[in-house]
């Protein structure tokens, strides 16, 4: 950042503990003078505007990224969504490339962006994981920040859906070790993104407030066939962290949400569950816990359910059977995971 250190303050202390307060005071400030001095996006990954976009994003609080996304959204839209990946991207045609793949670009030139994917991913995720930002989310938050905002403030239902649409199309399968570890990545963010609106921690009220901000019922309806998708994925932490953000979806899901989805997706829910079983046994016990939560969720839902789709007598007893089976486990945090969706089949009964 040594090119731009010189908005508002002749130098920048090496300090590890006031340089980020030094940003964030002067974020509005310093990224508008690495932009001025860069080529048109997409950069480069060892492009200087690129390194000091990285090491600003970086060095902030999550706060002070959420209060001026009007300024950080344009540069991850255009490393990151898919349309501006086929507007840059171009065959040798002159036509649009439909996926990484599906380009006139060289093994070096794909390595080269999902390198540069991977690292921005990894970046969005270490923004969404900082307390900080979730609070910029929230609007009655909003006003105890004490950092420098923009006047034009995205909404939060705005800033969730960039944010979505730079997560989600990241989560779609690709072949391939770098896709394999863009996607643990992006699964990673959203992880992040969902669990500020999912804590346990917040009042009753807050937690309605988020989950009608974030997760109404277009949104559900696109989340749960991704999700849905990844628990087959090669990678153990994909496969959990796919069945964590799938069940804090099902839980935010109301019953005309999920009537809807049993009707205009009837495959995708009625695959669910059997993939749910198989994940019982999982090589990985987080992975076979976090199947138990999602099970649950599911359980409760389906329950509830008027449609017509809902599971029958038989698929329960097939639930039911096999969770049985699973109490034999050694491990007494599965048989404790595996005991409490029991105990929700008896609730229902």
């Amino acid at each position: 950042l040594s090119s731009f250190q010189g908005c508002g303050n002749d130098t920048v202390s090496a300090d590890e503990v006031t340089m980020p307060s030094l940003m964030d005071v002067n974020f509005r400030s310093v990224i508008p003078r690495i932009i001025s001095s860069a080529p048109r996006f997409p950069w480069k990954q060892s492009d200087p505007n690129f390194l000091a976009m990285d090491a600003l994003l970086r060095a902030c609080k999550g706060s002070t990224v959420g209060n001026n996304f009007d300024l950080v959204a344009p540069f991850f839209i255009s490393h990151l969504s898919t349309a501006a990946y086929k507007t840059s991207n171009k065959g040798s045609d002159g036509t649009n490339g439909n996926s990484l793949e599906a380009t006139t670009m060289t093994k070096d030139e794909l390595a080269e962006e999902y390198s540069l994917r991977i690292s921005l991913m990894a970046l969005l995720q270490t923004i969404l994981s900082d307390e900080s930002f979730s609070q910029t989310l929230n609007l009655s938050q909003r006003k105890q920040l004490s950092v420098v905002s923009s006047p034009t403030t995205f909404s939060t239902q705005f800033t969730t859906d960039v944010l979505l649409s730079l997560v989600l199309p990241n989560l779609v399968w690709k072949a391939g070790g770098m896709a394999s570890a863009l996607r643990k990545l992006a699964a990673a963010a959203l992880f992040s993104l969902l669990s500020h609106y999912h804590s346990k921690n917040q009042a009753e009220e807050e937690e309605e407030e988020g989950a009608r901000t974030l997760l109404d019922p277009e949104r559900i309806s696109h989340l749960i066939p991704i999700l849905h998708s990844n628990l087959e994925d090669t990678e153990s932490t994909t496969r959990e962290l796919s069945c964590v953000c799938l069940s804090m979806v099902l839980e935010q899901c109301s019953n005309d949400t999920f009537d809807g989805i049993w009707e205009s997706n009837t495959r995708v829910l009625d695959t669910l569950y059997p993939r749910l079983l198989d994940l019982l046994d999982d090589s990985h016990n987080p992975v076979r816990m976090a199947a138990c939560q999602v099970l649950e969720a599911f359980l409760f839902l389906d329950h509830s359910s008027s449609s017509s789709f809902k599971l029958g007598l038989s698929s329960l007893e097939n639930v039911t059977s096999s969770l049985l089976v699973q109490l034999d486990d050694p491990d007494r945090e599965i048989q404790e995971s595996v005991f409490r969706v029991l105990l929700v089949l008896l609730e229902l009964q």
